[in-house]
């Protein structure tokens, strides 16, 4: 499966899935190709989140380095758990058909 974040929009396999915006401190992305897997985020209360390597944690809290929701509000998209579950989900299945899923950051 293949991730792609363009314009503070994250794609899945070409589609919108939600908006996404950098936080923990992050003002700037940067460019390039991470690969993604899920895993237990203990900082975050040991739930399940997908993890980019080399980049950080994809999820719907204001702790994660990319967060993820589908309403945007002043500053950017509000933080989901649900969005992040489903993202979760979506990573887990494709590891399940045998797919790597790899994040694309673009300009």
């Amino acid at each position: 499966m293949k991730l792609a974040l363009q314009s503070g929009r994250l794609y899945a396999d070409g589609l919108l899935f939600c908006y996404a915006k950098p936080r923990n401190g992050r003002s700037l992305l940067p460019q390039g190709g991470y690969d993604v897997e899920v895993r237990t985020a203990t900082e975050h209360g040991s739930i399940p989140m997908a993890y980019a390597d080399d980049f950080g944690w994809l999820g719907g809290l204001m702790g994660c380095d990319l967060v993820v929701g589908r309403v945007t509000g002043k500053t950017g998209p509000l933080p989901c758990l649900s969005t992040s579950g489903r993202l979760v989900s979506m990573v887990e299945e494709a590891y399940d058909r045998g797919e790597r899923v790899h994040l694309e950051i673009q300009p």
